[in-house]
């Protein structure tokens, strides 16, 4: 019973996630009537990711109320002096990264799936690049959806197989 609870929840926090995402991408291309707001999302396509993943927060903060999981349970210490800027860095450098080389002709020609969805990511002005890659990469994938899923599939799995499942999740 234990171990269907933990895969009703898994599944949760990716169908929650991957509605919102649908559902703001919706709205925010076909339910906005204003030209110059429309035009302005469409240049900057990264905006519709950063607005998911703020609606997504809000909704996992009262998920994990609901079910006792403290922010200490998934991973989240008050920084140290200084870490709060590395980490905030480090999300910067690698979504700079990760556009580099995905428009290198060889990844473009070998992988255009991949190259497109970070074209998509990345495009548009640096502001929204850069709070996509402190929002999207630092907090919310890494601490909030990695760190339910650690939680949740570390109550009845080894540490190993909990680490590849929430990766490959």
């Amino acid at each position: 019973m234990k171990g269907l609870r933990i895969a009703g929840n898994t599944v949760l926090y990716l169908v929650i996630y991957a509605a919102i995402v649908m559902l703001v991408n919706q709205l925010l291309y076909n339910g906005i009537s204003n030209s110059v707001l429309k035009e302005w999302i469409k240049g900057n396509p990264g905006i519709v990711l950063i607005v998911s993943n703020i609606i997504v927060l809000a909704v996992y903060l009262p998920l994990l109320r609901w079910q006792k999981i403290s922010l200490k349970d998934l991973g989240f210490v008050p920084p140290r002096r200084g870490s709060l800027l590395l980490s905030a860095g480090t999300g910067i450098w690698l979504g700079l990264f990760i556009a580099a080389f995905a428009r290198l002709p060889w990844i473009k020609a070998t992988f255009p799936a991949i190259s497109d969805l970070v074209a998509f990511v990345v495009g548009g002005s640096l502001i929204i690049f850069m709070l996509g890659s402190l929002l999207l990469g630092s907090l919310l994938e890494e601490w909030l959806f990695r760190g339910m899923l650690f939680h949740t599939l570390n109550q009845s799995l080894s540490i190993l197989w909990t680490v590849l499942l929430q990766a490959v999740l």
